[in-house]
């Protein structure tokens, strides 16, 4: 969906504004003037000035054409049947992630959502499939887990854990 530059910019100085009320009472380095508010306010800052950015241009187009852009529009892939349902597939298999992996752990719950979404995408090929699902459980479990260090959910197989 495409929303109006203007309502985008609102959103985004609307969350700089907030960012930089939350940020008031980050404590500060001992005999430094930065702390831990330093990034946070940056970052709020670049996207204080690009919300600006945006709620001028469209106001500029106002200006120029005197008509208002929509403030929504569907792109062309939500009108395909089969688009719509891959895009509601990708934010099941996240919410799924989030409901099972605590309970099946990291290696199940990711092995099941990527054949299933390997499957649909891919139209059929369920064997190489399933072994590219394999193959990315393990890279991603491995990187994240033994070199990052993220603590990942094993879930009901605790007791093979192994790194």
């Amino acid at each position: 969906m495409k929303t109006n530059d203007a309502l985008t910019g609102l959103v985004l100085v609307i969350f700089a504004g907030a960012a930089f009320y939350l940020t008031q009472g980050a404590p500060t380095i001992h005999g430094s003037e930065f702390g831990a508010a330093l990034f946070p306010r940056l970052v709020a800052g670049i996207m204080g000035i690009c919300g600006l950015y945006f709620i001028a241009k469209e106001g500029a187009l106002l200006v120029r054409t005197g008509k208002a852009s929509p403030l929504f529009t569907a792109p062309v892939w939500a009108r395909s049947t089969w688009r719509l349902f891959n895009f509601i597939l990708i934010i099941a298999a996240l919410v799924s992630y989030i409901l099972f992996s605590d309970i099946l752990g990291f290696t199940i719950t990711c092995l099941i959502i990527l054949f299933t979404l390997f499957v649909w995408l891919r139209k059929g090929h369920p064997v190489s499939s399933f072994v590219i699902a394999l193959l990315t459980t393990f890279v991603i479990h491995y990187g994240f887990g033994h070199f990052l260090r993220v603590p990942l959910p094993w879930g009901i197989l605790e007791p093979f854990a192994f790194f």
